[in-house]
């Protein structure tokens, strides 16, 4: 009977440690003597922080032993149990990542050059698409403002640059907008 992860365990490397080396119980085992002696390997003490036993206090010898090395199971082991566990949460979060694929989407804007932004401008003759507003003009005060808008969205499949999709809006025709799609007179869901 054989323990798959006797190579990453501290309890398996007390017991052979403890079967041939005297023990005094007064004084807790340190894991880096383990390392030392050849009895554990190196890359246990990434697994834990501190480099005192995990068992503390051992009352005797026999307490700590592993169960592999007395002939049982290793199921009361709770090295064990918590290594199963650790399989178990890697696989199923493993199994999460290949269930739903990541796409992911630039999540910046597209620029439209200056030159296509003038050009729309003069296209509109400085007017809203939507409104037919004067843009750059005060009206209440304020001056509206200029927005370069695709009239079908780019989350609707509309080219984010291409001149036959661009036009030329305010600021509140805009944000009315959103991801719509305007029709004659009437902001439309297509």
């Amino acid at each position: 009977m054989t323990c798959k992860y006797k190579d990453m365990c501290w309890r398996y490397s007390y017991t052979l440690c403890l079967r041939e080396k005297p023990y005094d119980t007064s004084k807790p085992p340190i894991r880096f003597d383990l390392i030392v002696w050849g009895y554990a390997d190196a890359k246990m003490l990434q697994k834990h922080k501190s480099v005192y036993a995990a068992t503390l206090p051992i009352k005797d010898k026999y307490e700590s032993q592993c169960p592999i090395l007395r002939g049982q199971k290793c199921d009361d082991c709770n090295e064990y149990k918590a290594q199963i566990a650790k399989d178990i949460r890697f696989e199923a979060a493993k199994e999460r990542r290949k269930a739903t694929p990541r796409h992911f989407q630039p999540q910046y804007r597209v620029q439209i050059p200056p030159e296509i932004r003038k050009k729309i401008a003069q296209k509109c003759r400085y007017k809203c698409y939507y409104c037919n507003r004067v843009l750059g003009s005060y009206q209440k005060g304020t001056r509206l403002k200029m927005h370069i808008d695709h009239i079908i969205p780019i989350a609707r499949g509309g080219s984010a640059i291409d001149e036959a999709n661009l036009t030329l809006c305010c600021s509140e025709c805009n944000q009315k907008k959103g991801a719509n799609i305007w029709q004659k007179g009437c902001m439309c869901v297509l």
